[in-house]
């Protein structure tokens, strides 16, 4: 219904030429396009960051009072030339001061150069772990060679296994008396004789 017969293409293009178009200036393509990262302010009014150290005594007076108690700045730099002067803002997104120049150069002079580095420093950890895994690796043939080179043991006699002793319940473990030898299994002679009477004596009473 609003499109009223027209097409949506259409539409959209009489929508275009209503709305007021905007162009990024120049400045806020540069503010864009920088790396930014929350640094600490020194007492000497710099700041450290990849290992370049930036502000001199042009930014000092005000940087300065960013120093201490936990703050931060935000630095802004160029990634494509960390020689470039930098920028820095505080917490609330408000502009400190520009311009700021370096004082030490980092080991790298870009954003790439410092990614490209870290890759090759992944890459050769890998390489020297393959390397130091291949080194303490030994192939069956060296593995075959090097029992081969032991000298011959003799062959040991097995430990008999100590005297084992069963669990006992109801009073401590005492050791036996020895054995004199086998034991006869004989009667008493009296017994023998009482036993006759005691026979005899049923026999004659009728028992």
């Amino acid at each position: 219904q609003g499109a009223r017969g027209r097409s949506y293409q259409q539409v959209f293009e009489q929508g275009l030429e209503a709305r007021i178009q905007r162009r990024a200036t120049k400045r806020q393509l540069w503010l864009a396009g920088l790396v930014y990262a929350p640094v600490a302010v020194d007492r000497a009014g710099q700041m450290k960051v990849d290992g370049w150290v930036y502000g001199g005594p042009d930014t000092q007076a005000a940087l300065l009072p960013y120093h201490g108690a936990g703050q931060r700045v935000l630095l802004g730099r160029d990634p494509e030339d960390f020689t470039a002067a930098a920028i820095a803002f505080d917490e609330d997104g408000h502009l400190i001061c520009e311009g700021i120049e370096h004082v030490v150069r980092g080991a790298y002079r870009n954003a790439e150069g410092a990614r490209r580095a870290a890759r090759n420093r992944q890459a050769a950890a890998k390489d020297a772990a393959k390397a130091q895994a291949s080194n303490d690796y030994m192939a069956d043939i060296d593995f075959a060679e090097a029992l081969a080179d032991l000298p011959e043991l003799a062959p040991v006699a097995p430990v008999a296994p100590a005297k084992v002793v069963g669990g006992r319940f109801g009073g401590p473990t005492r050791d036996r008396a020895p054995d004199d030898g086998p034991r006869m299994n004989s009667v008493p002679e009296e017994f023998l004789r009482n036993m006759d009477r005691a026979l005899a004596g049923k026999t004659g009473s009728g028992g």
